[in-house]
């Protein structure tokens, strides 16, 4: 138990999580690639010097020693709109692609094909996560019942007589299963009032509260109005319910959740870049995702799927921003082929990778900053 509160479990957790995303991401690219026939001459978990590979047929599959990413390379990848250089590739690539048809050439290959392939590895990691989030539905999860361990004196429940040790059954008429249910029923009841059926031991009580309307601001700094009536769920490991989903149902609930995430992350990030939200509290570097995988591992295996989803969703999310370099700026580019009918040349888009890597490298910057500034103030 002392190991796994440990930085270093934490960090273990962590580099086979992100090296599973990694391998997720670029499967993606890989697997449509070859569905539409391109020479990939190599796929990288990872970066720098090779730390064990094997070559099949044309391509070679490799580990590296930076598990800070991945790759897909291609064949005519790097002289789009120039004359082809045999000095982009290793003498052993050279043997690799000696007759290979021109046609399969990165470059030779139409650009809507070529976005499908770089679309493909975000569009994976979105996939993943709907699929993590369906297993934790499938699998189930405890939440807690509806009885109430608090009503907090002076507020509405407490002033209308209800007591730590009530049970809710039902809320304006719909039965109550869990407190899930009472806080959506509380909080999207409309009129002056709700109307609670409470079980107090053998009886069955009827209560009339009028909720407080309290101003707050929700994850994404909008201001919302809450209806509360003063209650806390009860914390007794007794009063969980296990909630439970069929295949279909799960399916369906995993990919609104992943959908919903990522419309939240596009949200965020265009927050702060407005600087509507706070970037130093709401970005995160690597030992964030360090001490948070660290923690949710040691809650137990579908907190530990939970959060993997959800960096999954934000590991799409971010590369398909239109920032050179990442996936959405290679999109950008074929775009702008498709339209003209002829490739941005080589000199210019490696001016315009060049900026996107100094962006990249000053938000990592940043990121990790924060960290440190984060555990200095902790």
């Amino acid at each position: 138990m002392f190991f796994m509160s440990s930085p270093v479990f934490g960090f273990l957790v962590a580099i086979v999580v992100l090296g599973v995303l990694i391998f997720v991401h670029e499967l993606g690219h890989f697997l449509v690639a070859k569905s539409m026939n391109f020479c990939v001459l190599k796929f990288s978990l990872g970066f720098g010097k090779k730390v064990v590979g094997f070559v099949r047929g044309e391509t070679e599959y490799l580990l590296s020693l930076i598990p800070l990413g991945g790759y897909v390379k291609f064949y005519g990848e790097n002289v789009m709109g120039d004359e082809e250089s045999e000095d982009a590739l290793s003498d052993e690539e050279l043997a690799r692609v000696k007759g290979i048809d021109e046609k399969r050439c990165f470059m030779n290959i139409h650009p809507f094909k070529r976005i499908l392939t770089v679309t493909a590895g975000p569009m994976f990691n979105l996939i993943f996560a709907s699929m993590l989030f369906t297993i934790i539905f499938l699998k189930g999860f405890g939440v807690p019942s509806a009885k109430i361990g608090e009503a907090a004196e002076g507020k509405p429940a407490y002033t209308a007589g209800l007591k730590g040790g009530d049970t809710i059954i039902e809320i304006n008429g719909n039965k109550v299963e869990n407190w899930e249910d009472v806080h959506y029923y509380i909080s999207t009841s409309e009129g002056e009032k709700v109307a609670l059926k409470v079980k107090r031991g053998d009886e069955l009580l009827d209560f009339s509260i009028a909720p407080e309307i309290v101003k707050d601001t929700d994850v994404l700094g909008n201001e919302v109005e809450r209806r509360l009536i003063g209650i806390v769920n009860s914390r007794d490991p007794a009063d969980v319910v296990i909630k439970n989903f069929g295949l279909i149902e799960s399916i369906s609930l995993g990919a609104s959740q992943t959908i919903d995430y990522t419309v939240l992350t596009y949200k965020g990030i265009l927050k702060m870049i407005m600087r509507e939200i706070p970037i130093r509290e709401n970005l995160g570097g690597p030992i964030m995702i360090v001490q948070m995988t660290g923690e949710f591992a040691q809650k137990g295996i579908l907190h530990l799927l939970n959060f993997t989803a959800i960096i999954s969703i934000s590991l799409g999310v971010i590369n398909l921003m239109p920032i050179p370099i990442l996936d959405g700026g290679a999109i950008i580019f074929f775009l702008i082929e498709l339209i003209k009918g002829k490739p941005i040349s080589l000199k210019k888009r490696m001016v315009a990778q060049q900026i996107g890597m100094f962006l990249l490298i000053a938000l990592m910057l940043f990121a990790f900053y924060n960290d440190i500034a984060r555990l200095a103030t902790s």
